[in-house]
Order: structure tokens, then C-alpha cells, then sequence
């Protein structure tokens, strides 16, 4: 039997808010938040050459590659690798085994047959899409399967159209690459949202995840003006905040997450001032049990 979850269960929730792996019902689309797909979109439609996604930790690029990858779905093969789930496996043969080719064979991953798939999939109406999140972990073999990927061209242009997503430095990475740099794309860069933007964010969230019958609020207006301050525009880390605080909240039988709460989580997440740590109970040397409630949270980063 699964275990119930709490924070569902004190706060009226349906579906978690924040969860460390959101799917796309969870998904925002208000104000500016639309705009790195359309970027992205923009980019593979009128460039041959890989695209790369950059952004700083929890800014969304896991979450874009999964929006992206949707909206495809239905008119492309859209291969998503997660080169960090590669463990010594290399990127060519997952590719030929997506396009239904046997990578064990000889010839099952030689350009020629490669070219072929490639080829009778847009005779069919649809293209060949990779999406590689996670690309600064591709290893330096990876990265030669990929230059020959995207190499795989017929005289109307490039069959396989690549979008990478990964931390800054990436891009600069790849321009060690002469053959792989000289195809590159123009990039799309993530920044953080706004105050404002966050503030619809976390409302979205919020709203989707519970029955409109709950009018009770979740968080005081002190605790959501620290949330938010605290995240610093990071939709990752707004995440990871609020959820901590939930449970604490939830924990304790509060009635809402008050701004102790959030103060608890930020420390517990080393997501507040560097000076601050989790205070100490009174009579013992050892750490906060808080810490060990908190601590895989704090392995629940986005990328």
C-alpha cells in the first residue's frame, strides 16, 4: 500500500505542487514563460545546426526539454537522452536503436543506414528530432557521435535537427570542437524570472494543484514574500523551498506555512544567508533531526 502523503492530505492538495519531478499539468504558461519555447522552436525550425539551452541550476532546462519534446511528439520522432543516465553507454547506438535500426549489427549505426532511416522518416511527413539534456555530461566520444549525427545531411539539408541543453559553458565547450562549432546554432540563454513572473508561477501551482472549494490560504503573506525572496527567481529553488516548508508545516499540524517554516527549509537547503545553519537542540551536540528529514530534499535540484 503507498504511503499517503501528508502535505496532500493537511492541505487539500490533489496532486503535489511541487514535486521533484513536475509533470506537464503542472506546466506555466503565463507572461514571459512561453517565450524560451517559442525561441526554441524558432531555432530548430530555421537553423540546421545543434541548438544549445543554457541556464544555471533550476531554471528549468529539464522541464523545457520535456515541454519541447511534447510539442513534437506528435509531428517528429523526437529522441530525449539524459546524458547523465548514460553510464558508459554512447549516444550513437541509443540513437540508431530510437530509429528502430539494430546498433548491434555492423552496419547498424554506419551513416549510409543511418541516412536511409533518416531519409524515409521525412518522406513520411515527419522529422528526426535528438534532445539531449543533461549535454555537459556528454563525454568526449559522445561528443564525435554527435558531430556525426549531425553530419548526416542529403542536398535539401540535415536530417537530424539537435537541441542541447546544459549549465553555461557548455556552448564554450563546443567550440573546442572546429567541425561540431562552425554548425552551432544560435543559443537560447535562461534567466531568472521576475518577482512578478514568480508570483504567477507559485499562484499556478497552487491553483492547479488544489480544489478551488479550499479557499484557505497555504502560506501567510510574510511567508510567500520570504519564499519569494528566497528563490531569487529560481523556479527550482522556489520549488524546493515550498516543498520543505509544507512538510514542516504539515509535520507540526500548522494551519499554514508561516515564515519560521520557510526560514527552517531555506537553512536546511543551504538556500539562505551562508551564516545561517539549522539550530541545535537544546542539551545535545549532535544535529537537528530536522536535518536528516531535510536532507534528501536538498537533492532534489532541478536542472
Amino acid at each position: 500500500m503507498n504511503a499517503v502523503d501528508p502535505v496532500l492530505v493537511h492541505f487539500g492538495f490533489h496532486r503535489h505542487p511541487f514535486p521533484a519531478e513536475a509533470g506537464l499539468e503542472l506546466a506555466y504558461a503565463g507572461n514571459d514563460s512561453q517565450a524560451p519555447v517559442r525561441r526554441l522552436l524558432a531555432r530548430l525550425t530555421r537553423y540546421a545546426g545543434p541548438v544549445t539551452v543554457v541556464g544555471e541550476a533550476g531554471l528549468g532546462k529539464s522541464y523545457l526539454c520535456d515541454w519541447v519534446a511534447a510539442l513534437l511528439e506528435s509531428r517528429a520522432l523526437v529522441v530525449r537522452v539524459n546524458a547523465t543516465d548514460l553510464g558508459g553507454a554512447r549516444l550513437l547506438p541509443l540513437v540508431a536503436q530510437a530509429l528502430d535500426l539494430d546498433p548491434e549489427r555492423p552496419a547498424g549505426t554506419s551513416p549510409r543506414v543511418l541516412t536511409a532511416r533518416l531519409l524515409a522518416l521525412r518522406v513520411s511527413g515527419r522529422r528526426a528530432v535528438l534532445l539531449v539534456d543533461g549535454a555537459d555530461a556528454l563525454s568526449d566520444g559522445d561528443l564525435e557521435d554527435l558531430r556525426r549525427l549531425d553530419a548526416l545531411e542529403t542536398a535539401r539539408g540535415r536530417l537530424l535537427r539537435v537541441a542541447l541543453f546544459g549549465r553555461p559553458g557548455l556552448r564554450e565547450r563546443l567550440q573546442t570542437l572546429p567541425q561540431l562549432a562552425r554548425r552551432l546554432g544560435p543559443g537560447v540563454r535562461l534567466t531568472p524570472m521576475t518577482r512578478s513572473d514568480l508570483t504567477s508561477y507559485l499562484d499556478h501551482r497552487l491553483a492547479v494543484s488544489r480544489d478551488p472549494l479550499w479557499i484557505d490560504p497555504v502560506f501567510t503573506p510574510a511567508a510567500r514574500r520570504r519564499l519569494l525572496r528566497l528563490a531569487r527567481g529560481v523556479p527550482g529553488d522556489l520549488d524546493r523551498l515550498a516543498s520543505a516548508a509544507l512538510y514542516l508545516a504539515a509535520g507540526e499540524g500548522a494551519a499554514t506555512v508561516e515564515t519560521g517554516h520557510m526560514g527552517t527549509a531555506a537553512r536546511a537547503l543551504n538556500l539562505g544567508p551562508r551564516w545561517l545553519t539549522l539550530p541545535r537542540l537544546p542539551g545535545f551536540g549532535g544535529p537537528n533531526p530536522l536535518d536528516a528529514l531535510l536532507h534528501p530534499l536538498a537533492l532534489q535540484a532541478r536542472s
